[in-house]
């Protein structure tokens, strides 16, 4: 049944005066106020540069991509966590050659990154119970970063003063002892591609849906990069709506997600903009958990906002103390 019938039509007219439920979802679809975004860039970049003279005391190099929510502007304000992918290209002494693959250097890495960390912020609480992340909330900051690990795999020119991002990166998958290739970059252009050839619905989209999990009293749900990943495996015609009726976009994602829920094929077949494939054997069943779980949040907020507007409503054409800038 689709999520639209679930409310009698008769019942609607009951909130016609009240707003609160499409005045939270045109907010959810918003971007990041410019002044917010831009002191979190300059928290990853404090901590890069603290960080980088850590290394360097100890010769150790290593180049700093920011990615995630915050790198492809589909971040919100209620929960942002900075990801920053720290990659370790050896030291002064010796440079990894295209075929290096040792898994104990990087996890070497990541330990002595962690001893850096409580080092530079003792008041910071770190968490490594991930196999090859750290999580890091500094009090003093209000903010959380993730801290990703890799390593270049091919030769490539550095420039004086710049870290260029002409080849991939291997990083470490989440949950196998493994490595992955990613393209940072290159994620963060099909992102926009996507957004641009849907007509700017994929990620504002992906922000309403990352809002939603925030706000859910629900702990078993994707993390924001999951989220961003369903959205951009959906079809470009299916988002590609006139931009502006919000319904029709929520109702296309409520019934992708379903599919996705009932389909393992099309969970095996989900990936992310850098192309990495998200399922596989040992974490199927938690994706499927958080699919349901998305979908019924998503599901509820459809519910509120048929009660407030109708099908064809264009959320532009609304008066003006309510419209929001998406």
């Amino acid at each position: 049944m689709s999520p639209i019938q679930i409310v009698p039509k008769q019942d609607r007219p009951a909130a016609a005066n009240n707003s609160k439920w499409l005045q939270f979802a045109m907010q959810s679809m918003n971007a990041v106020d410019k002044e917010q975004s831009r002191d979190l860039i300059k928290k990853a970049g404090l901590l890069e540069g603290m960080l980088k003279s850590g290394y360097e005391k100890r010769q150790i190099l290593a180049d700093f991509v920011l990615m995630g929510g915050l790198a492809s502007n589909t971040h919100i304000a209620l929960s942002t966590t900075i990801d920053l992918l720290i990659v370790y290209k050896g030291n002064n002494n010796e440079l990894f050659s295209e075929d290096y693959q040792n898994l104990e250097a990087i996890i070497h890495f990541k330990e002595k990154t962690k001893q850096y960390l409580n080092e530079l912020f003792p008041e910071a609480q770190v968490d490594d119970s991930l196999p090859f992340a750290l999580k890091m909330f500094i009090p003093s900051w209000s903010c959380t970063f993730c801290l990703h690990f890799g390593f270049w795999h091919i030769n490539r020119i550095q420039a004086s003063g710049i870290s260029p991002i002409d080849g991939r990166i291997k990083l470490f998958n989440k949950t196998e002892i493994d490595f992955a290739d990613v393209d940072p970059l290159q994620a963060m252009f099909l992102l926009n591609d996507k957004n641009v050839k849907t007509n700017e619905n994929a990620k504002p989209l992906i922000r309403i849906l990352k809002t939603l999990k925030a706000q859910s009293k629900n702990k078993e749900h994707l993390s924001g990069y999951e989220i961003a990943s369903i959205v951009y495996s959906m079809d470009d015609y299916t988002l590609k709506k006139q931009q502006g009726l919000l319904l029709f976009l929520l109702l296309e994602c409520s019934l992708f997600l379903k599919r996705l829920e009932d389909s393992v094929f099309l969970q095996r077949s989900i990936k992310s903009p850098d192309l990495m494939e998200l399922v596989n054997l040992p974490n199927e069943a938690y994706f499927k958990k958080g699919i349901k779980n998305l979908k019924a949040e998503l599901d509820m907020l459809i519910k509120h906002l048929v009660l407030e507007i109708d099908l064809y409503t264009n959320i532009y054409n609304l008066p003006s103390d309510m419209k929001v800038c998406l």
